[in-house]
């Protein structure tokens, strides 16, 4: 049995058959205990064939709606403290964050549910190669510091650190809340909007990230 909820009607398949279950105030009729909700009146049930038919009209009804969600995410944002996010409308991310000479990035893929934007970060590496003490040759993989993966020597891996800069050195906020055009972090289930001081000032910043023409 599969029973799928609207905001108006519940459908209700039992062996290949369709019930569909309209709220009295919506269907003439007299409403049957034996219904899944007392409240509700069985209007009409079709056999499997308009069944289908049915629910692919519900899956092209509702895949708008999922494309505008994301149509209306998708851009660039930034934040008052060095931090920008690009969401791209292929659900792959960008997180960038600058002061000074330092620098940190972060890419991966987004999914977006209830307005709820979660990010999951899929690392760039780079292969080392080093003899061990058996003088057996071994590779090992370490974050890149740009986002082509390459295999380097000992010395150029050496040389990397003295950069300032490099993947995953800050981190990424693993969710936010999209609202008017802003991405809120989220703290103990509430939206973190309390201002916080910025670098090298006293002054006081809104914490969101907000929307940016790039």
């Amino acid at each position: 049995m599969f029973q799928f909820g609207t905001n108006i009607a519940e459908l209700l398949i039992d062996n290949f058959y369709i019930y569909i279950f309209i709220p009295q105030q919506f269907c003439a009729g007299q409403t049957i205990t034996s219904s899944p909700a007392a409240s509700y009146t069985p209007c009409v049930y079709f056999d499997n064939q308009t069944t289908m038919k049915i629910l692919t009209i519900i899956l092209l009804l509702t895949l708008p709606f999922n494309m505008l969600a994301q149509d209306k995410i998708v851009g660039h944002y930034r934040d008052h403290f060095n931090s920008r996010i690009q969401l791209n409308a292929d659900n792959t991310f960008e997180y960038t964050w600058h002061l000074d000479l330092s620098a940190s990035w972060s890419k991966g893929t987004w999914t977006i549910k209830n307005d709820t934007v979660c990010f999951r970060i899929i690392p760039t590496f780079d292969t080392i190669s080093y003899k061990n003490k058996m003088g057996l040759s071994i590779d090992t993989l370490i974050l890149s510091t740009d986002e082509i993966p390459e295999r380097l020597t000992q010395e150029q891996y050496a040389g990397q650190g003295l950069s300032s800069g490099g993947q995953n050195r800050t981190p990424c906020p693993d969710k936010l809340f999209f609202k008017g055009q802003k991405l809120f972090g989220i703290k103990n289930g509430r939206l973190v909007k309390k201002k916080i001081k910025g670098f090298w000032t006293d002054k006081k910043w809104s914490p969101w990230f907000f929307k940016i023409d790039y």
